[in-house]
C-alpha cells in the first residue's frame, strides 16, 4: 500500500510541475507521511502528534470532498480552506514521522550507551581478576 501511495504521489507531483500543490496533492503527501509515521511507531513514541496529524488529515479530506461535491473554484474561500487543511495535515504528518524516527534514534542511542557501560564494567572486572591472579 505504501509503495502504491508513493507511486501516485510521484505521478501527481510530476504532473503539477512547479505549481503550488492542490489540496488533493498535499492530502496525498500527508497521508503518505501519516502512514510512514504509523509504520515508524508514532503511536508508541509520539501519540499526541500522530493523533493531531490524523485529525488534520480527516479535516483536509472532509474539506476536499466538500470542494469536489460543491465544485468550488480556486478563488472560493472553501477551496482555500481545503488547501490550508491539506497543507497543515501534511506538515503535522511529517512532524509525527520525524518525531517517531527521532524517538527511535534516542532509544537506540540509550541502549548503545548501556551496552558500552556493561562492557566497560565487565572489562574492568576481568582486569581486576587478572591482577589478583597475577599476585
Amino acid at each position: 500500500m505504501r509503495s502504491f501511495l508513493l507511486v501516485v504521489l510521484g505521478v501527481t507531483l510530476a504532473a503539477c510541475g512547479s505549481n503550488p500543490p492542490a489540496p488533493d496533492e498535499a492530502l496525498i503527501r500527508g497521508e503518505v507521511y501519516l502512514e510512514e509515521a504509523e509504520y515508524e511507531g508514532a503511536s508508541e513514541y509520539t501519540p499526541a502528534q500522530l493523533l493531531r496529524a490524523q485529525e488534520r488529515i480527516n479535516a483536509a479530506r472532509a474539506a476536499y470532498l466538500l470542494q469536489i461535491e460543491e465544485e468550488f473554484e480556486e478563488d472560493d474561500e472553501e477551496y482555500h480552506i481545503a488547501k490550508r487543511h491539506a497543507r497543515e495535515a501534511e506538515v503535522d504528518a511529517k512532524l509525527a514521522h520525524a518525531s517517531a524516527r527521532s524517538s527511535q534514534a534516542e532509544i537506540a542511542t540509550e541502549e548503545f550507551h548501556r551496552t558500552v557501560e556493561i562492557m566497560q564494567s565487565e572489562i574492568q572486572s576481568m582486569a581486576e581478576i587478572q591482577l589478583e591472579g597475577a599476585e
